[in-house]
């Protein structure tokens, strides 16, 4: 799992916890930004949780290159793919994942973070 370096939260622990629980042992690994798409297209990694403030722009290419491989990125607010072109760019907290991993994210869905 990658994770952020300046935004460990307490609903990141939960997931943790809960993959954990499901999956086996969790190795987080905190980098920046840019590398994070980077690192689930090459497979370095099967998560990436963001329960803190991005911008469309952070994401979008490494999202778009991401799903094309056939990864996931699910809005934690709907349950549904993250979108873009909205009135408000910031992006809701959301979850990256590898679609084989058939993670269950209903206790992480719509939850008022």
């Amino acid at each position: 799992m990658i994770s952020s370096r300046s935004h460990y939260s307490g609903n990141l622990q939960k997931l943790v916890d809960h993959i954990e629980k499901n999956k086996g042992k969790v190795v987080a690994q905190a980098m920046g930004s840019a590398l994070k798409f980077f690192e689930l297209v090459n497979q370095n990694a099967d998560v990436y949780p963001r329960f803190a403030p991005t911008m469309e722009w952070d994401i979008a290419a490494g999202q778009a290159i991401y799903e094309a491989l056939g990864g996931q990125v699910i809005n934690l607010e709907t349950g549904l793919p993250l979108v873009y072109n909205k009135a408000n760019l910031k992006n809701p907290h959301f979850i990256a994942f590898h679609q084989i991993l058939d993670l269950s994210l209903d206790p992480f869905i719509n939850e008022k973070i």
